[in-house]
């Protein structure tokens, strides 16, 4: 990744698949990172162009029903946080709703 910053980038590997029987939009804005003090952090809005190959890229994407997409997002966060967790949106605008934490262990 060729973007700078004073503090530190994390990037996430995700797999999401569309349990749905219609297309689903996805797109980064549907991750967030959650600090033990819970601070939450959004994903750079360019993150995909430094990580993800065209192919493969969550802006505004399209995942038919039972397709999975693979794509990297990418969070600029101080170095001194602990505690991270991933928290996942079921979808953005109106198939938003439910959302899922995960552990990141860091």
């Amino acid at each position: 990744m060729q973007k700078k910053t004073e503090n530190g980038f994390l990037i996430v590997n995700v797999s999401v698949k569309n349990l749905d029987k219609d297309s689903r939009t996805v797109d980064s804005s549907m991750f967030k990172i959650i600090d033990d003090k819970g601070s939450e952090y959004s994903p750079l809005s360019d993150g995909d162009l430094y990580v993800n190959s065209s192919d493969n890229q969550m802006f505004l994407s399209k995942i038919n029903p039972n397709i999975v997409k693979k794509a990297n997002v990418v969070f600029e966060i101080p170095k001194d946080i602990a505690g991270l967790k991933l928290q996942v949106a079921s979808g953005i605008g109106f198939k938003a709703g439910e959302s899922a934490t995960i552990d990141l262990g860091k």
